[in-house]
């Protein structure tokens, strides 16, 4: 499995409605500096490198929130604070 394949099977296991979303803009945008994803970062690596957070219809704030809830997902000690998803956008 390359790299792009391995950041696309991280971005798998968002939580429904996240995952569909992140593997499109993915698709759409994906980021040439996708060559440094780390496995063992999994999915926050995935998010920060696999395309740019503000050229995405949902916005820079919203995937701020989803990588910093990754974040806290694989790395408890990230916040103290329980870090929620955000709520996912409305359909169009």
């Amino acid at each position: 499995m390359n790299v792009k394949e391995q950041a696309r099977a991280a971005l798998q296991k968002l939580p429904p409605g996240y995952k569909e979303i992140a593997l499109n803009n993915f698709d759409q945008f994906c980021s040439p500096s996708i060559k440094n994803f780390n496995p063992y970062i999994g999915i926050p690596s995935a998010l920060i490198l696999g395309f740019p957070f503000d050229m995405t219809p949902e916005g820079k704030d919203f995937w701020d929130s989803v990588y910093a809830w990754a974040m806290q997902k694989n790395f408890p000690i990230y916040s103290k604070e329980k870090i929620e998803l955000p709520k996912l956008p409305e359909s169009k």
